[in-house]
């Protein structure tokens, strides 16, 4: 889109690529010349403080991306002996506040020190979630669209949404922050913001898994995927692939993350598993993350009634589900989730 107001403008700024910051200049503060070549410059509407100026072609504008963190940069190996996280009057457990991150890796920096993303119980605790400047807090509907659970603690009651909220805006807000007001919103989980972690006592978080840490992922919202073309597998083949490195065949959950497979991949035109099949015809269909098989995008006259078809595709040419044999050969893609099933 970029690129199409600017042809439409009466002069289009020519393309200039850096290869130090002191090549970054115009009036006023000093630019940085970032790993792509394009220079930037401060912009405090940003989460890295940083944004393109107009000679940075199709990025012209736009916010520059905040790095996902390093995860084994942890704070320790336990919080409870971390000098970082705080004591807040009136609460028994301590916090810290994570550097700006999306939701995924907030999740993922929290469960390195042992702690877990914030579950607010009640007023007092969303109040100091307020006063520590923090947002992400472990709430979401991630796995089922509309069912917002918290991350710790499935059972917590306590929410504080704003009035309209949540929303669902744009069909991809699927996670929570605190505003400055105490008042919670759904934004997409992509976002960079600062999580809140909290640590308690006995508490033992999940192994990361490996694949958070692995490289060629593509980042859509902040859920880091794999995938796959070049190998052909059965279904079988392609879920133990997937677990090999701590991730999971992929599971669909709204009609977003659905959408993503052929359009934000740039996957060529290839059907792709998805990580749900039943035991038998006639019987239920269930996801390998063990979420509830609620979403569905069926194709016309599907699932079929072939008794040996009992795995899923998604068919590139219109995004819609099939029904197939599970020794079939596909390409698929692993999701690979900071907290593993």
């Amino acid at each position: 889109m970029w690129l199409a107001l600017a042809l439409a403008g009466c002069r289009v700024p020519a393309t200039f690529q850096c290869e130090s910051s002191d090549q970054c200049t115009r009036e006023g503060p000093t630019g940085t010349c970032e790993p792509n070549g394009f220079c930037s410059f401060p912009d405090s509407q940003c989460m890295s403080g940083r944004s393109y100026d107009a000679s940075a072609g199709v990025l012209a504008g736009t916010c520059v991306a905040v790095p996902p963190p390093d995860i084994d940069a942890a704070v320790s190996t336990s919080c409870q002996t971390s000098p970082q996280y705080q004591m807040v009057a009136g609460l028994t457990h301590t916090y810290r506040v994570t550097g700006l991150v999306d939701y995924d890796a907030a999740t993922a920096a929290c469960a390195a020190d042992n702690a877990y993303l914030a579950t607010i119980d009640d007023a007092t605790e969303n109040a100091a979630v307020v006063a520590l400047a923090a947002n992400w807090i472990g709430f979401d509907d991630l796995t089922t669209e509309g069912r917002f659970v918290w991350q710790h603690a499935p059972t917590a009651t306590y929410a504080n949404f704003n009035t309209g909220e949540p929303n669902n805006y744009q069909f991809h807000e699927d996670c929570v922050y605190v505003r400055t007001d105490g008042l919670w919103n759904d934004t997409p989980c992509g976002e960079a913001r600062p999580g809140l972690c909290e640590c308690e006592a006995g508490y033992t978080a999940p192994t990361i898994p490996a694949c958070m840490a692995m490289p060629g992922a593509t980042i859509v919202q902040g859920r880091r995927y794999f995938v796959h073309t070049a190998q052909h597998v059965s279904w079988a083949e392609a879920k133990a692939d997937c677990e090999s490195t701590g991730a999971y065949l992929m599971v669909v959950g709204d009609l977003y993350e659905n959408f993503f497979l052929d359009n934000t991949t740039g996957l060529p035109m290839l059907d792709l598993w998805l990580g749900a099949s039943r035991p038998n015809s006639g019987d239920p269909w269930s996801w390998v993350d063990g979420a509830p098989f609620v979403f569905t995008n069926w194709a016309n006259n599907y699932p079929t009634g072939d008794p040996d078809a009992n795995c899923i595709v998604t068919a590139s040419a219109n995004e819609k589900w099939q029904n197939a044999r599970c020794n079939d050969a596909h390409a698929y893609v692993c999701e690979c989730d900071p907290l593993p099933p």
